[in-house]
């Protein structure tokens, strides 16, 4: 809800997978990094609300914007109350056309390069599996 899963009733033993389905916050037309999060005043990131996941942005409208069928964004997630000292899966199925995944501030996965400058843009669209570690704390997924 809002960009935040609390994960205090999982059950990691009965569970062991955790669809990321729900509202993330977006970020239109904005190519976000985990060093923008850390920005505060008139350098954080503008939040353009929240985006329904898994779904298509074209034809959705934000704040009075009708999304079209190409652009950019980015979708942000955090992760509160997961077990601590573990070693996380995330699965990518499909996300078009491109993207680069980061948890934690480390880029975790990318396929193809997204770029609002078309000389610099890559497609990719292939399925991925890459592991993380977990410390302590919330855990942050930024797309």
């Amino acid at each position: 809800v809002k960009g935040v899963m609390n994960l205090a009733q999982w059950n990691l033993k009965a569970d062991k997978v955790v669809q990321l389905n729900g509202d993330w916050e977006f970020y239109w037309d904005q190519l976000l990094t985990p060093e923008d999060f850390k920005k505060e005043g008139e350098g954080k990131p503008l939040l353009t609300g929240y985006m329904k996941v898994p779904s298509q942005w074209n034809g959705k409208k934000l704040n009075g914007i009708s999304l079209p069928v190409y652009g950019s964004a980015t979708y942000r997630l955090v992760l509160k109350n997961m077990p601590s000292n573990q070693v996380y899966g995330l699965k990518k199925s499909n996300i078009r056309f491109s993207s680069k995944i980061f948890v934690n501030g480390s880029m975790l996965m990318e396929d193809g390069n997204p770029s609002k400058n078309a000389g610099d843009y890559k497609s990719g669209n292939l399925p991925q599996i890459a592991f993380f570690d977990r410390d302590g704390g919330d855990v942050e997924i930024l797309i």
